[in-house]
Order: C-alpha cells, then sequence, then structure tokens
C-alpha cells in the first residue's frame, strides 16, 4: 500500500537569495514565483544483441535552466536591474564577453516549512546568469490594476541541493 502524504509543501514557502556582485550591487527583485530545474541523466543508446537496442545510463547529468517570475515596479528597476545584469556578462556593442573575468554568482533557493521557519532544503545553482529577461505585457483592456510580472530564465555551471546543513552527494551502490 502506498503511503499518503499529509502534510504537503506549500507552493508559497520558499526564499530566494541573490547575493550582491558587481552585477547585482543594488539589486533588488520582488519574486513572485520559482520554477525548480529539471535534472536529467542521459541516457547513452547501446546494442543489446544484433538485434535489439537498449538504454543505459550515462556519466552525465545535465541541468535544464530555472526560472524566477518577479514583480515589474513601476519604476522599472527590477527589469533594469536584470537587464544592466545581462549587459555586464556580454558586451554586445564592443563585442566583448567579460564573464571569464568575473567570478561565478551563487543563487540559492530555500525551500521552508509549512511554518515558514525552518529551511528544509537549500538549492544553489553555481555559475548562475540570466538568459531570459521575459516579455512584459501591458495592455489597456485589463479592468483592474493587476499586477505585472515577467520570468526571468537562469541558465548555471551545477547545482546542489543542501539538506540539514549537507550536500547530497553520489552514493556508492551497495553489491549484491
Amino acid at each position: 500500500m502506498t503511503p499518503i502524504i499529509l502534510n504537503q509543501i506549500s507552493a508559497t514557502n520558499f526564499a530566494v537569495d541573490i547575493p550582491d556582485n558587481d552585477y547585482t550591487k543594488g539589486l533588488i527583485l520582488s519574486v513572485q514565483g520559482v520554477t525548480l530545474p529539471n535534472v536529467n541523466l542521459l541516457p547513452i543508446d547501446v546494442p543489446l544483441n544484433p538485434m535489439l537496442r537498449g538504454k543505459v545510463p550515462s556519466s552525465a547529468i545535465e541541468f535544464d535552466p530555472f526560472m524566477l517570475r518577479i514583480l515589474v515596479d513601476e519604476n522599472l528597476e527590477s527589469y533594469m536591474g536584470v537587464y544592466q545584469w545581462m549587459l555586464g556578462t556580454v558586451d554586445y556593442v564592443e563585442a566583448n564577453s567579460i564573464t571569464s573575468r568575473e567570478k561565478d554568482q551563487t543563487i540559492s533557493v530555500h525551500i521552508l516549512d509549512n511554518s515558514m521557519k525552518k529551511t528544509i532544503a537549500t538549492f544553489h545553482y553555481y555559475g548562475a546568469f540570466p538568459t531570459n529577461l521575459g516579455e512584459v505585457e501591458l495592455m489597456y483592456t485589463n479592468d483592474t490594476d493587476e499586477v505585472v510580472t515577467c520570468m526571468v530564465t537562469f541558465a548555471f555551471k551545477y547545482m546542489e541541493i543542501e539538506r540539514d546543513g549537507k550536500i547530497i552527494r553520489p552514493a556508492l551502490r551497495k553489491k549484491n
């Protein structure tokens, strides 16, 4: 029998930490949502016999990007802050990429318990940088003063998950 999960996590129990660096100094984002990325163990296609092919796990893991939904403030400070971060990563006017000279940025997403007092797990994204500053939809046809948000997509070198103060590492399988 499958156990029943009675205390589900709430979708609002999270906090995002983007430490200050040259790109993000003074950047304040009102994060409305976060999408944790897919983690993919890439399969390899191998011949099992002359007439049959199968899949086995490769030695590589791939991470999809993670996304933040941010509130766009009336002075566009949040939008412009991410835009400046992107311009600080690649100067397309001078055709110059300056990321190799900069320290990697780490973004952390803390998942909180239902009391919002204890951190259940922290997802650390190392070498994170924005790759897409999403569209901002403005319309005259809105009847109400709706909140304006946009999505920001981040790529990163790798991620680690911390639980109970320890980074989750690969565990060797027991021999049968």
